[in-house]
């Protein structure tokens, strides 16, 4: 329970917290300016770091996923977040429900094939695709 607590308190504040490991490189508070329709800033850094760790702790998917759900209230991430995420996957069903996580919260959709990579299968890519275009 406790670290459901954390992972919501971090929607609320910066943790200010640094971490040695960046699972992804990326710029602190990217802002979308195509025309994707899906405008904001992207999570920061430290805040991804943060969720991130708490995903990866997680042995169970169903806990992995609850801590993507509770990361991804009222946040916006980069393709290359969600990638990040979903490596931490092992099966592609898996993968599909945390990307359902991420539908109308990525800020770069134009970059949309670090996601769609992440997928073996082209059944799988095509429903990764139908997901995101959500």
């Amino acid at each position: 329970m406790k670290k459901y607590f954390f992972v919501a308190a971090l929607l609320f504040a910066c943790t200010g917290m640094s971490t040695s490991a960046a699972p992804v490189a990326q710029r602190d508070n990217y802002e979308c300016r195509d025309n994707c329709g899906h405008h904001g800033r992207a999570m920061s850094s430290s805040d991804f770091n943060y969720l991130y760790s708490a995903v990866k702790k997680d042995s169970f998917t169903d806990d992995k996923i609850k801590d993507i759900r509770l990361g991804a209230l009222g946040s916006k991430f980069t393709c290359e977040q969600v990638a990040s995420i979903l490596r931490l996957f092992d099966f592609s069903d898996d993968k599909l429900k945390a990307l359902g996580c991420f539908s109308g919260k990525i800020v770069d959709l134009k970059n949309s094939s670090a996601i769609i990579d992440s997928f073996t299968f082209d059944s799988e890519k095509k429903k990764a695709y139908e997901l995101l275009l959500q």
